[in-house]
């Protein structure tokens, strides 16, 4: 079609629309508007009038693919917060370093548990039993303190190819071993040796202690060693120290004087003072029987008050008839303190001058034992009391003569005590025979 240009006259567009004649028009007059039939110039400012192309066909719409230089929208990624970077960042940091410490924590106390650095040099006796696994003789280890870290050696027992080839019995063995030293001997049985002990009445904590390193037990510094740091609070009458006067227990020259079991004992040579110390606080529990302990609740005496008691009748009497003698006289004064406040027993001072002659390390006042110089009982017992002197306390003379008595001395050399019901027949006896305060 040939272009042509259309002109449009408003008026005669008017006049067809509403049928009114339209006005003469005006010579050599320029349309007011022309068309543009685009219609993106509904809303835009409208154009010059242009040259009418020829009419636009209809439009025809196709589906089709998009072209192939038809580029994907464009999505502009969301700028992220640089703080939430920075804190993740920061985040990430405190992990990794945190994992690095944990796992070189974990080295070095392994390593160090493996070798055995640091670790105490005192024996340690365990019984493995039959048929035991790696995982109940590692458990056994870590529970007695030779080892701190059962799966180290589990893991070190697995790659030397020794996991489960354990023997049974009983072992001696100390925690700076290290791991295949201990694994050694826990695969090696060998017969040991024992020997047998006496500990008579009334033997101290020194004594002990002596005569357990002479017979090869254990030395005098391991048998210290566990009295002194091992925990045995697993007895209830050791546990009830807890409840004796501060100033007292702090006074004591060795915390268990009294409660090692005079007794004779078969130990192992070469053993742990920790493991005499048990069997003889084993065999005291064992020998304090309900009828004993109820005894003691009749006569209102505290566990450690009795052995505190026992260990002076110990020391005074020479035979069980006069154990009872002996302590129906402490019952006496400590039933009179009106009249005699202190119990003025040679056997508390003798303790004080022995010990601190044994014992450079000792330095408490003789006044904590001195019963000459202090009211009452003395602050801890001064032997181990055989189980006569014990029921003596609880079961004193009923003697109506001793009954009226409040002294006593003994002649060690023929195994007599002499009672008297005052002071200046108590004087006269001790010239007489040259014991007590003449002896």
């Amino acid at each position: 079609m040939a272009d042509d240009k259309r002109e449009f006259d408003i008026d005669e567009i008017l006049s067809e629309v509403t049928g009114t004649p339209a006005p003469d028009p005006e010579p050599a007059k320029k349309p007011v508007f022309q068309l543009n039939l685009d219609l993106d110039s509904e809303y835009g400012e409208i154009p010059d009038p242009a040259p009418v192309a020829e009419p636009i066909p209809p439009v025809v719409y196709e589906s089709r693919e998009p072209a192939e230089e038809e580029e994907e929208p464009i999505h502009t990624p969301k700028k992220k917060k640089k703080g939430m970077g920075c804190l993740k960042g920061l985040i990430y940091a405190i992990v990794v370093l945190g994992l690095s410490g944990a796992l070189a924590y974990v080295l070095i106390v392994g390593g160090m548990d493996f070798t055995g650095i640091t670790r105490d040099d005192v024996t340690v006796d365990i019984t493995v039993p039959a048929g035991a696994s790696t995982q109940e003789v590692a458990a056994l280890l870590k529970e007695n303190g030779l080892i701190e870290q059962e799966l180290f050696f589990r893991a070190y027992a697995k790659l030397a190819k020794i996991d489960g080839k354990w023997q049974p019995g009983d072992f001696s063995l100390q925690p700076d071993m290290g791991y295949k030293i201990l694994a050694q001997k826990l695969q090696t049985m060998t017969a040991r040796k024992t020997t047998k002990v006496t500990i008579p009445e009334g033997f101290t904590v020194q004594q002990i202690a002596e005569r357990l390193e002479k017979k090869g037990v254990c030395t005098v510094e391991d048998f210290y060693l566990a009295l002194r740091e091992g925990d045995y609070s697993d007895y209830d009458f050791i546990g009830e120290l807890a409840n004796v006067d501060a100033a007292d227990y702090s006074a004591r020259y060795y915390k268990m004087e009294g409660y090692l079991f005079p007794d004779t004992y078969e130990f192992y040579v070469a053993c742990s003072g920790e493991t005499v110390v048990r069997k003889m606080l084993q065999n005291f529990n064992n020998r304090l029987d309900t009828a004993l302990r109820s005894a003691m609740k009749t006569k209102n005496l505290t566990m450690d008050e009795l052995i505190i008691l026992a260990s002076i009748v110990q020391g005074e009497a020479a035979s069980k008839d006069d154990m009872e003698k002996v302590a129906r006289v402490l019952w006496n004064r400590l039933e009179n303190t009106a009249e005699y406040p202190k119990l003025q027993c040679d056997s508390t001072r003798d303790y004080v001058t022995e010990m601190i002659a044994g014992d450079s390390s000792i330095t408490v006042s003789n006044v904590a034992y001195d019963t000459y110089e202090r009211e009452g009982l003395p602050a801890g017992a001064i032997n181990n009391p055989g189980l006569d002197a014990i029921k003596a306390v609880l079961m004193p003379s009923e003697d109506e003569d001793i009954k009226k008595c409040y002294f006593f001395a003994t002649d060690y050399d023929t195994g007599k005590t002499y009672f008297s019901k005052t002071y200046n027949q108590h004087v006269n006896i001790c010239k007489k025979y040259g014991i007590g305060m003449y002896g």
